[in-house]
């Protein structure tokens, strides 16, 4: 791996959080593989997130005694769900990322993943790895971004007039630390930690 990409990988890992971090091993938790442990990572914030919005419409029916509008009660929800992708992106891009980084042994014969050495990257099992690694570079890298985008554009009226509606008030984790007409640059910061590990994995 380039100097370059374990240094950001580095930078990641600040903001991990990790599991032993609880007292609680991996093994107990039947996560001892790589692939089961970025198989949590990967959906452990969608089962958040469903969780979330669940409350946030049990909340809103017992709040009003009528059913719940799922507009009003993602709009409820948003502020946790983005502080849920927040915590949730470094540590599942890092961990993706990870999936490409093999050790190579006897001349190149053998190739171990560095993440666990007792996974062959010449398997059949690291298939299964790399595959899952792409649907959580798809999901997290990719998405993030774009959803990131696609909220922010939906309430670009409202931030520019600084006249909050409920949409642009549950986006002011991603837009208050910027100017109003720099609404989007949250995206920018994201964005700019994805293309460097794209870029140092391929150049």
């Amino acid at each position: 791996m380039p100097a370059s990409v374990a240094a950001l990988l580095r930078v990641f890992d600040v903001f991990n959080l990790s599991i032993d971090a609880f007292g609680v091993p991996l093994s107990c938790l039947q996560l001892g593989s790589f692939y089961d442990q970025l198989l949590f990572l990967v959906f452990m914030p969608c089962v958040l997130g469903l969780g979330i919005l669940l409350c946030s419409m049990t909340a809103e029916v017992l709040a009003k005694r009528t059913a719940a509008s799922l507009k009003v009660c993602l709009t409820q929800a948003l502020p946790y769900l983005l502080y849920v992708l927040f915590f949730a992106f470094p540590l599942v891009s890092s961990t993706a990322f990870q999936t490409f980084d093999c050790e190579e042994f006897d001349g190149g014969s053998t190739r171990f993943l560095r993440a666990d050495y007792s996974l062959d990257c010449n398997g059949a099992e690291y298939g299964r790895v790399v595959y899952l690694a792409w649907v959580a570079i798809a999901l997290y890298p990719v998405c993030v971004p774009l959803l990131y985008l696609m909220l922010l554009l939906t309430a670009r009226k409202a931030i520019l007039a600084e006249q909050p509606t409920a949409l642009s008030r549950s986006l002011t984790f991603l837009h208050r630390d910027y100017k109003p007409s720099m609404y989007w640059w949250e995206v920018v910061e994201i964005s700019k930690k994805v293309r460097s590990v794209v870029h140092c994995r391929y150049h």
